[in-house]
């Protein structure tokens, strides 16, 4: 029966975990007074006490927690034993004993590792990282919570995780490293608030505020500050409170506001020594000495100081205050189990009263129970005939929910159908504008290949006129040398008035020969073979074949650099490029104008400059001009295909075209072709 009532108490008490800390605590305290069998279960529950109680009061913690000790070595309960020898290592730990806190908690550990329990290893881990971290050994604390957070992870403990994400954010922040501190809080934050844990976000939210104050970032830091004290103040975590009041002192003391700063420094110092916080109780002596001095109070300030340096004595904080504690906690141990033991004798004899009436109620319980299977049995046939009639309706129900899937599953068929014809649309609609894209290139490239098979037919019309026009020239040549011979020969006493003629008639077989040259030059396409090509000579070549057009109106300024000017090409692509050129800056002129032409090497470069000062191109046109069909004179008077032409001859010699131009003022066009 006792087993019976114990159950039910321990179930309450899960179910009531929706309370406080305190309501849970005193729950789990009342249990442990009506647990009188010395059993595994007691040490369990012994141990949860003691965990609830050391963030509320650490003594009592310390009692529970050697209590169970003891009784799980009685029963050889390895398992409670190690959770007991922790708990007594964070209680050691609180009250700075830190070989003490070592030594518990290296034993816990070693009795987990026996006995393969990993979620106590992990504890264990993360405790001992705790003291290590106190201590200022922070590499081997951080070993120590990084193996705890790995084992928290594979039990897919996400509570524990937090916690140790929230250390290791801790030994970043001691160590300076606040961006990475930051993270790692930011990260412990965002796991407590999706787990619901109050107690730990408050822990986080402290610690944020704590790296923007060290930022200098002191608006956050007070914001979160304030989120941290309102959760801890929910759940009665002293320690926390007292070290928030010391925290707000510390930004308002950064920012001047010493009357803020001198507030919350006190209320923190008065709950430190009401909690025996001593890790705090030093800080903030320091912190109200750094206050009073501020406000002139140097009295107050001097008290302040002394009482910091006497905390910071090594003897009298390290060994003498944890001594003496030691020894009070041990007392009050003493005494609080005596006052147990004497409660529980009392509550046995009340037991004991109240078995002798349950005993005389039994008969009445057995009449009442026999009264109560005569109407079980009549309230079981009506729920057997209500549970026929479920079955029907459930039959009927399951019916329709079928029908309903079949239904649901045909619609989401029909749905996937037409995502499917959808993505088929798609898809065609992709192929019929690459298609249109396609078709206009071809058309683009059978243009260009029309246009470059009159440009060849042209060629070799042009180069066969050449060559007739050739055949008589060589006549004229030799008939002129006849005829000069004649004259010295026969007519001495005319040779000064027949000289002039001569003269001309040289003059006219030399620009014919000049044009013949550049017409057989420019029509030269030695099947796509290359050669040393002088570009100086390409341009003036053009310059010829273009003489005609632009003598009246241009004036063609030359300057040529002396160095060699020649890269391996084919002459006849090079002459189309530049003829094109200057056929575009010489249409831009409409009547009298100027076209200067200049060449430089640079950076194993021959650069070919070419301006005029023509029309110019509007802004919106400039990119353009080296597309095909674009063309700016009259229908039927150009193909838009000469500078699209020549770009691509260009990039065939693996050069470069620049245009430059503004509308009124002219153009410059540069070429540029590796040497090499």
């Amino acid at each position: 029966m006792k087993k019976v009532y114990v159950f039910i108490c321990i179930l309450f008490f899960i179910l009531s975990k929706v309370n406080s800390q305190t309501n849970l605590t005193d729950s789990l305290q009342n249990i442990y007074m009506l647990h009188t069998k010395e059993d595994t279960a007691k040490v369990n529950l012994l141990n949860s006490i003691a965990y609830n109680l050391y963030t509320i009061d650490i003594e009592k913690t310390f009692f529970y927690a050697k209590e169970s000790f003891e009784l799980a070595d009685k029963l050889n309960f390895l398992k409670g034993k190690a959770e007991s020898l922790r708990l007594i290592g964070i209680y050691y730990t609180i009250t700075a004993n830190y070989p003490m806190a070592l030594e518990n908690l290296q034993m816990s550990l070693k009795i987990n590792e026996e006995i393969s329990f990993k979620k106590g290893i992990a504890d264990c881990m993360n405790s001992i990282g705790i003291v290590y971290n106190r201590q200022g050994n922070s590499e081997t604390a951080l070993g120590y919570y990084h193996k705890a957070m790995k084992l928290f992870e594979e039990l897919g403990n996400q509570n524990s995780v937090s916690y140790c994400l929230n250390n290791i954010g801790v030994i970043h922040y001691e160590t300076g490293n606040y961006t990475k501190a930051l993270d790692y809080y930011l990260k412990s934050l965002e796991v407590n608030e999706l787990l619901g844990n109050n107690d730990e976000a408050a822990i986080g939210l402290n610690n944020i505020g704590e790296v923007f104050m060290k930022l200098k970032e002191y608006d956050k830091a007070i914001d979160y500050f304030q989120q941290s004290l309102k959760f801890s103040e929910e759940i009665g975590d002293s320690y926390g409170i007292s070290y928030l009041y010391k925290d707000f002192g510390t930004v308002y003391l950064e920012t001047n506001d010493y009357s803020k700063a001198l507030n919350y420094s006190l209320r923190s110092l008065e709950l430190a020594e009401e909690i025996d916080y001593f890790d705090i109780q030093k800080d903030i002596h320091l912190q109200l000495s750094e206050i009073y001095k501020n406000i002139r109070n140097y009295k107050e300030a001097y008290t302040h100081y002394l009482v910091y340096k006497k905390f910071s004595d090594s003897i009298f904080n390290k060994e003498n205050v944890k001594k003496i504690t030691g020894l009070e906690y041990q007392y009050k141990y003493e005494k609080e189990k005596q006052a147990i033991k004497a409660e529980q004798e009392k509550k046995e004899i009340i037991l004991k009263e109240e078995a002798k009436y349950q005993r005389n109620l039994r008969n009445l319980f057995i009449w009442a129970f026999i009264i109560v299977l005569l109407l079980v049995f009549v309230v079981l046939r009506l729920f057997l005939l209500k549970k026929k009639t479920n079955e029907v309706l459930l039959n009927q129900k399951q019916e329709i929910e079928a029908n309903n899937i079949q239904l649901n599953e045909q619609n989401e068929e029909i749905q996937q159908l037409n995502e499917e014809l959808q993505s088929a649309n798609e898809i065609l609609f992709e192929q019929k504008e690459e298609l249109k894209e396609a078709l206009k290139d071809l058309k683009d490239t059978q243009s260009q290949l029309v246009q470059s098979e009159r440009m060849a037919s042209v060629g070799v019309l042009t180069a066969g006129i050449a060559h007739e026009i050739n055949n008589p020239l060589n006549f004229i040549q030799g008939s002129k040398y006849s005829i000069e011979k004649y004259i010295k020969e026969n007519l001495t006493l005319h040779s000064e008035q027949l000289n002039p003629y001569l003269t001309m008639l040289d003059e006219g077989i030399e620009r014919t020969s000049e044009i013949i040259k550049s017409l057989k030059s420019f029509c030269s396409s030695n099947n796509d073979q290359k050669s040393d090509c002088d570009i100086h000579s390409v341009i003036d070549n053009c310059l010829v074949i273009l003489r005609n057009q632009f003598k009246k109106k241009v004036q063609i300024v030359k300057k040529y650099t002396d160095a060699p000017f020649t890269i391996k090409g084919n002459e006849g692509e090079l002459h189309h490029v530049f003829f094109n050129i200057l056929l575009n800056a010489l249409h831009a002129i409409k009547d009298m104008g100027l076209i200067s032409i200049s060449t430089k090497i640079k950076n194993d470069n021959l650069l070919i400059t070419i301006k005029d000062n023509g029309e110019g191109i509007s802004e919106e046109n400039i990119h353009k001009v080296l597309l095909p069909f674009y063309t700016t004179r009259a229908p039927g008077e150009g193909t838009g295909l000469g500078m699209s032409i020549a770009y691509k001859s260009i990039k065939d010699h693996r050069g470069s075209i620049d245009y430059k131009s503004k509308k009124s003022e002219g153009t410059s066009v540069v070429v540029s072709f590796p040497i090499n």
